[in-house]
Parts: structure tokens; sequence; C-alpha cells
């Protein structure tokens, strides 16, 4: 397990499962594709509601 803000380290390693924690809850889980998404359009938009 890996936990990182920067997924430039992620886009280097084999990635089965990506999760995004925010304010201490789980509020997406992925396959490897989300590492891609979150380095295109970054964080902000799961954080909106």
């Amino acid at each position: 397990m890996i936990i990182t803000h920067n997924t430039k380290i992620l886009e280097a390693l084999h990635v089965d499962k990506t999760h995004i924690l925010a304010n201490g809850s789980i509020i997406k889980n992925a396959g490897p594709e989300l590492v891609e998404e979150i380095s295109k359009h970054g964080f902000e938009q799961f954080l909106q509601k």
C-alpha cells in the first residue's frame, strides 16, 4: 500500500486498486484507470458535491 498526493509516483508502479480518501472517508474506489484520471483532471472533481 502506498499513500501519496503525487500521482507521478503511482505512474511508475503497477497499481491494481486505487482509493481516494477525503476527510477521513474513502470517497472513490476504482482500478488503475483512476490514477490517469486524477493525473489529467486532479482531485477537486471528487471533492465537489
